[in-house]
């Protein structure tokens, strides 16, 4: 799987994006996860809003259980923490779904605080994915990962950085992509109000794949 790479005070309806992966924007880290070889940590791309200019966004894939190839171009639903109606993970007897999609978010921010290799950069991916899946296992660095978030105050924590970009899916949704987090640049008022809606997301090599020897 890539790993690829806020909160507002009223409710907002979802959004149009397009997001364009290339090869090059691949992860950089890989590691072994439920005994998977599998891409880790931030994706490099590209989003586009409904009436601007491509911006640079880092995106982090928040779902293994799902498979994304790439380049691939399919219609998302992005939405802020304020309003996770179509957003493709529940909460659960432990945790509200707002709490597990923070916990995810601030899991994603701390990157930049770590030293970026394949060990590092697994445990913090291993942990995204364990959020909202328990059944990956977790590493012993994962696992103090989890138990990190867990004793964090998220209350007041600002996400407003942070957007949650879900395929839209009517059909076949067990083999539909991802789900990602991603941090996209603000967007200045008045155009802003031109996001309504749903987005496409171009996913432009495999982002969940089994890496295999030659």
């Amino acid at each position: 799987d890539i790993g690829v790479t806020g909160v507002q005070t009223c409710a907002l309806p979802i959004y149009t994006a397009t997001v364009q992966i290339a090869a090059s924007g691949l992860p950089a880290y890989t590691s072994t996860v439920n005994n998977e070889n599998v891409y880790v940590g931030p994706t490099q791309s590209t989003v586009t809003m409904t009436g601007q200019q491509p911006a640079p966004v880092v995106l982090w894939c928040d779902d293994f259980v799902h498979t994304t190839y790439v380049p691939l171009t399919y219609q998302v639903n992005v939405s802020t923490f304020d309003s996770l109606i179509y957003v493709r993970f529940p909460g659960d007897a432990s945790d509200t779904q707002l709490q597990k999609y923070k916990e995810a978010a601030w899991l994603m921010l701390q990157f930049p605080t770590i030293t970026h290799n394949n060990a590092t950069v697994g445990a913090l991916q291993t942990a995204i994915w364990h959020v909202f899946d328990s059944n990956v296992v977790l590493t012993s660095d994962a696992t103090t990962w989890m138990n990190t978030v867990d004793g964090q105050n998220l209350t007041n924590y600002d996400f407003s950085s942070v957007v949650v970009l879900t395929p839209v899916c009517t059909t076949d949704c067990a083999n539909s992509p991802q789900e990602f987090l991603g941090q996209v640049p603000p967007v200045p008022e008045p155009s802003s109000i031109l996001f309504l809606g749903t987005g496409l997301l171009v996913v432009g090599t495999v982002l969940r794949k089994r890496l295999r020897s030659l």
